[in-house]
């Protein structure tokens, strides 16, 4: 799905509801976009506040109709798949994945075409997709997935 796209009818309408206030200018505050993903899509409020954080691309606070069209193209209706995956290899379970932590579990998979992901497809996903900080959050987890193709793209 491109993010030019039109969202789902039932998507949008998760975005447009009056109790997140995204209002006429099509915009949730961060607070509000929080309260939706744990109440729509099955996150914790930490896993939520890691989402938000990658899908705000401009870093304003505010999940803007676009950044929400981002989010649904790369995680859609598979949040809580990928929240599992994320809390079976966050052994520590400081919400964040180090490079050890994620090096195992991606190597635990497999593509979506049953390929062994390579140390070398799992270095370079690391280290290209790590944060600031050195460590992998949720939404970091999802982008990486999404890059070896663990998991699809929603194309509706």
């Amino acid at each position: 799905m491109s993010v030019g796209r039109q969202l789902p009818k039932e998507i949008q309408a998760i975005f447009d509801d009056p109790e997140y206030g995204a209002g006429i200018g099509r915009k949730l505050k961060r607070e509000n976009a929080i309260k939706m993903f744990v109440e729509r899509f099955g996150m914790t409020e930490a896993q939520a506040d890691a989402i938000f954080e990658t899908f705000d691309a401009d870093k304003n606070g505010v999940m803007t109709l676009r950044e929400f069209r981002q989010f649904y193209a790369t995680i859609g209706n598979r949040g809580q798949e990928i929240m599992d995956m994320f809390e079976s290899m966050d052994k520590d379970k400081n919400g964040k994945l180090d490079a050890e932590e994620a090096t195992a579990g991606l190597k635990a998979l497999k593509t979506q075409d049953g390929k062994e992901i390579t140390d070398e497809e799992v270095k370079f996903c690391i280290n290209t997709n790590k944060g600031a900080d050195g460590v992998i959050d949720v939404g970091e987890l999802a982008r990486m997935l999404i890059k070896l193709k663990i998991i699809m793209v929603n194309r509706k």
